[in-house]
């Protein structure tokens, strides 16, 4: 069936009509705002730099020379810091011990050198230019060498001598430390520290049993616990 013309226009012009609305409507909706990516932020780089070189002494042990002790020795410290973040450090130090009973029967002397290295994290080190709160690691090790004279009474002989001599011992631990570092008066520290010492081992003849060992303390202990304070001057290297 042939439609009049008239049908073929009103139809065509509706069908236009139909598409105009149909692109009004597509561009009516709102398009999605195309956000630029945000630009990764990169991490704050901490500056790299030597913050300062301190030496000093440990006083602990100078004051067991001044008023007396079965220990007596000397010891000093002295530590690199970088960035005031980390330390590396080294301790040089001699110990002589004694030891003898009630009636002095006997008496057994340790004499020795050791060194202790490692290093410190300071969790201040954001928060102040050369000051510290650190906790690090060491590994010591000791040469020294023993001896033990023995005096018996014997009823008919009477008063009898004995000795023994070992050389060439050593032995060697590691620690675990906490430490300040406290600003006393311009370049001058005051270090507190406490010291968790584990015994790794001992080497040497052994005639007689190694009582101590110097650097670490009493041999028989596979721990120990030690609070030391040292006294440290800043060199005038490096900045704050």
């Amino acid at each position: 069936m042939i439609l009049p013309i008239s049908e073929y226009f009103f139809r065509g012009l509706l069908t236009i009509i139909c598409c105009f609305f149909c692109l009004l409507t597509v561009k009516a909706q709102p398009q999605e705002e195309t956000k630029p990516k945000e630009a990764k932020q990169k991490k704050e780089k901490y500056p790299f730099y030597l913050s300062g070189i301190r030496v000093g002494a440990e006083l602990t042990h100078l004051a067991a020379n001044v008023f007396g002790s079965d220990r007596i020795g000397y010891e000093i410290n002295g530590d690199i810091g970088l960035s005031n973040r980390y330390f590396f450090s080294l301790d040089l130090g001699t110990e002589k011990y004694e030891r003898s009973d009630i009636s002095e029967d006997y008496l057994h002397t340790t004499n020795g050198q050791y060194f202790r290295v490692g290093f410190d994290y300071n969790l201040l080190y954001k928060k102040t230019e050369d000051e510290a709160l650190s906790f690090g690691l060491r590994y010591g090790s000791a040469s020294f060498n023993h001896e033990l004279n023995y005096m018996p009474v014997n009823s008919i002989l009477g008063p009898l001598n004995a000795n023994a001599e070992e050389n060439g011992l050593s032995g060697s631990w590691v620690e675990v430390v906490t430490a300040f570092k406290v600003r006393i008066i311009e370049n001058l520290y005051l270090s507190p520290n406490f010291r968790i010492k584990f015994l790794v081992g001992s080497q040497g003849e052994e005639i007689v049993d190694i009582a101590d060992i110097p650097g670490y303390g009493i041999a028989k202990s596979n721990t120990r616990a030690s609070l030391n304070y040292s006294i440290l001057y800043r060199l005038p290297f490096g900045k704050k």
